[in-house]
């Protein structure tokens, strides 16, 4: 049992916490990694001070995947225009973007770089990238969701590089 067991990581809102209280870890643009543990049945986020004073900020990202790769199942659906989701628990679907495994996977199936976006923290939708035709389906679906959700994450696309096997921002016009 190391000190970072019952620790989970969470992909949220670039900026939504403050990097001051929170041990914040900066992901990709617009998004940040922050850290929870569950406590009675319901997630609550690590402040610094709950922190061990001796807490190494690399180790402690290690170990919250480790551990949320114990306890979630990532499955992938067919969305109805063509595209595909990622499901899981509500509180870690967009923390699949931090696993590496799950996009190299996608795109060798689809043999496809990967269009992601991820409105919120319980969607994550992506397609191949040559499927431009489903792109404005996608785009349509997630800001449904980013207006309804409480939880809001971003609406700006991401690519997945089947060659390079990395995650980064997409900034062709779309």
């Amino acid at each position: 049992m190391t000190k970072y067991n019952g620790i989970y990581p969470v992909v949220r809102k670039e900026n939504s916490f403050s990097a001051k209280e929170y041990p914040v870890v900066k992901f990709l643009p617009g998004l940040d990694v922050l850290f929870v543990r569950e406590q009675g049945g319901v997630y609550e986020y690590l402040r610094d001070k709950d922190l061990p004073s001796d807490a190494d900020g690399l180790l402690m990202y290690q170990a919250s995947l480790q551990n949320l790769s114990e306890i979630i199942d990532y499955s992938i659906v067919h969305t109805p225009y063509g595209g595909f989701a990622i499901f899981s628990d509500d509180e870690f679907e967009a923390s699949a973007l931090l696993f590496k495994q799950i996009w190299t996977m996608c795109a060798e199936k689809l043999a496809d770089d990967l269009l992601v976006l991820v409105p919120a923290n319980n969607t994550v939708l992506f397609i191949p990238k040559n499927g431009q035709g489903l792109l404005q389906d996608m785009l349509d679906h997630g800001k449904s969701v980013y207006d309804l959700s409480a939880q809001k994450i971003s609406l700006q696309l991401y690519v997945f590089s089947r060659e390079k096997e990395v995650l980064e921002s997409y900034e062709e016009e779309y």
